[in-house]
């Protein structure tokens, strides 16, 4: 029996913890449960929703890697 996708819609802002300063414990707990977000989108388990707003603010993020991986994300 196939298990049914779960749809998950994640900001910009929580895409983007992933390259967010760590040293501090909440933007680690919360970039750990990004994390297993993106594993499990990765993996098929959850479907990701996005709008166009995510490409635009995206597109104004300054570091071309955080800005690049998320793009090939979406």
């Amino acid at each position: 029996m196939k298990l049914k996708e779960k749809k998950v819609y994640l900001d910009v802002c929580a895409l983007g913890r992933l390259y967010d300063d760590q040293s501090f414990p909440r933007i680690q707990i919360e970039n750990t449960a990004v994390d297993v977000i993106v594993a499990n989108i990765k993996f098929g388990k959850y479907h990701l929703y996005y709008s166009p707003v995510h490409g635009i603010e995206i597109s104004q993020n300054p570091d071309v890697i955080a800005r690049t991986e998320i793009t090939e994300l979406l």
